[in-house]
């Protein structure tokens, strides 16, 4: 097979497996599918909802973008395909950055098969599709724009879609204009030091710029226990000493970072928030993931495969869904 059929091959299984993800996720009804009312509710009534806040800060620091994103789909479809819409933009452009990330074919469908297996993965691309939309805005930026700056307004437009990006808006800013000329150890050393005395201070913070996610988060009943703590914590290890270097500074760091955050929240403030932050910086682990494939990544993704094919086993994805297990159980065996 010459050069041109082969590489004609492997995107048409690309293609497939992306098209694939995107069908399943559509299939998913509306009504089965956690927190999807809400989103429901955004697209038919965001004039509305815009309407009844009171002061700029509220309008800040409450997802106005995304509001008004609503509204303009809104326009031209109903509730309905305005979410389906937001969830195949998500799905496929994750996709087609890991696509586009990967070492080889072989290093893209582990990812996938990876993705598929992490929930907080599938959380983000079919449930929380307000992070899902800012993460996805920040992933293009990251693989598309070397620049500080203007990633960094990204970043901002970012935290208009979804408020709790504000946090990483800092973060990102803090370590790319202050802490980049510091060494690698000093740098992390810096970040963990800045983000140690937000996991004390977060509710104060909260509270003063009126961001509501923080007590929706502290409700958030997500399958985060010791094993993602640890695994969590082996793949920062693994990144900071086993990686190697990185394409890709602002995505390596930002991923670092990502990883901090979540182990240091986990312990110190809220589980159930680092969860959903561990939401956003999942996906740009697998930029990184994706770009190698050594016997470390193999070790570490066998890893992740193995742990939450346990999560699956036991029953941690019914957290995406509304109804009863039984139910979904039905569905899928109704697709068959």
């Amino acid at each position: 097979m010459d050069k041109n059929a082969q590489l004609a091959l492997i995107y048409i299984c690309k293609f497939f497996l992306i098209f694939l993800i995107v069908y399943i996720s559509l299939l998913l009804p509306n009504e089965m599918l956690w927190d999807r009312d809400n989103y429901l509710i955004y697209a038919e009534n965001s004039e509305s909802i815009v309407a009844s806040y009171d002061t700029v800060k509220d309008l800040i620091f409450n997802d106005y973008l995304f509001l008004k994103i609503n509204s303009f789909l809104a326009l031209f479809f109903s509730a309905d395909y305005v979410v389906y819409l937001l969830v195949t933009f998500n799905i496929l452009s994750f996709y087609y950055l890991l696509s586009k990330f990967s070492l080889n074919l072989t290093s893209f469908i582990f990812s996938v098969i990876i993705s598929i297996l992490l929930v907080p993965i599938l959380h983000l691309e079919v449930i929380a599709l307000r992070q899902g939309l800012a993460t996805t805005l920040i992933m293009f930026a990251m693989v598309f724009l070397n620049d500080k700056v203007k990633i960094t307004c990204v970043f901002l437009i970012s935290s208009l879609v979804h408020s709790a990006l504000f946090l990483f808006t800092f973060l990102f800013v803090l370590d790319n204009f202050f802490f980049s000329k510091f060494d690698k150890k000093k740098r992390i050393l810096l970040n963990s030091i800045v983000i140690l005395g937000i996991s004390f201070s977060y509710l104060v913070v909260a509270e003063m710029l009126g961001l509501r996610q923080v007590e929706l988060y502290t409700s958030y009943d997500a399958p985060i226990g010791g094993g993602t703590f640890l695994i969590c914590l082996v793949v920062f290890v693994y990144l900071y000493n086993y990686y190697g270097e990185a394409s890709n500074n602002y995505l390596y760091y930002f991923t670092i970072q990502g990883f901090i955050l979540f182990l240091l929240f986990y312990f110190i403030a809220n589980a159930s928030i680092s969860a959903r932050l561990l939401e956003t910086v999942l996906p740009f682990f697998l930029l990184l993931f994706v770009r190698k494939l050594r016997i470390n990544e193999i070790i570490i993704g066998g890893g992740i495969v193995i742990a939450y094919s346990y999560v699956w086993y036991n029953g941690g994805v019914y957290v995406l869904f509304e109804v009863p297990d039984i139910q979904v159980k039905q569905f899928f065996i109704s697709l068959l």
